[in-house]
């Protein structure tokens, strides 16, 4: 019967012990890459196109600006904006105006700026390369820019998913390791519990 209780506390309680420091171990490694996960974040990009970016989708007939898609706004939400010259030109009216300053609003305000000066090199750009900017130039620069935002919108709401999983997996794996350290634990009142009895 000793020979049982020494082989028991020899190999199994041992073995149990050993795997579940092990199982603890690797559960704090998937901890730390769930909770990364988590608290990860994706690669910002800008709501706005590049000139090129235009002028690599253009297509070479003449179209004509969007007519629809953009919510109006009212020329006092951006009041303070201020709109270079070769832009006022095909913004002029208050429908065309009141649909780029609907997109204008739609950014994040430190990106309007940089909105507003990328669509002014666009016009440029098309008039030097004999484009219509009131057509395809314009019309593409504000469709890549309608496009961008759904990707950012896309990305964010894949981003949350992303770190609900990870919360997820984060609570599960506690609870793991919470069971294992469960184990540990008796198998330590068991060791002394033994001693005991052997010391009485």
């Amino acid at each position: 019967m000793r020979f049982l209780e020494r082989l028991e506390t020899a190999i199994l309680f041992r073995l149990t012990r050993a795997f579940s420091v092990c199982v603890i171990l690797i559960l704090l490694i998937a901890l730390g890459i769930s909770v990364y996960d988590a608290f990860g974040t994706f690669a910002p990009i800008r709501s706005y196109p590049e000139p090129e970016d235009v002028f690599a989708r253009l297509a070479p007939q003449t179209g004509r600006p969007p007519t629809g898609g953009v919510p109006q706004t009212q020329d006092s939400e951006l009041s303070s904006l201020k709109l270079p010259f070769n832009i006022q030109r095909y913004f002029s009216d208050p429908e065309s105006r009141s649909r780029l300053l609907a997109q204008v609003a739609s950014l994040p305000p430190d990106e309007r700026d940089g909105y507003i000066q990328n669509l002014s090199a666009v016009i440029e750009q098309a008039e030097k390369n004999g484009f219509a900017p009131g057509g395809n130039a314009i019309y593409t620069y504000m469709q890549l820019t309608s496009e961008r935002q759904q990707e950012i919108v896309s990305r964010k709401e894949a981003l949350n998913a992303q770190r609900l999983q990870a919360i997820e997996v984060t609570v599960a794996i506690l609870i793991l390791i919470a069971l294992f350290s469960l184990i540990l634990v008796l198998l330590a009142i068991e060791r002394n519990t033994r001693s005991n009895r052997a010391a009485a």
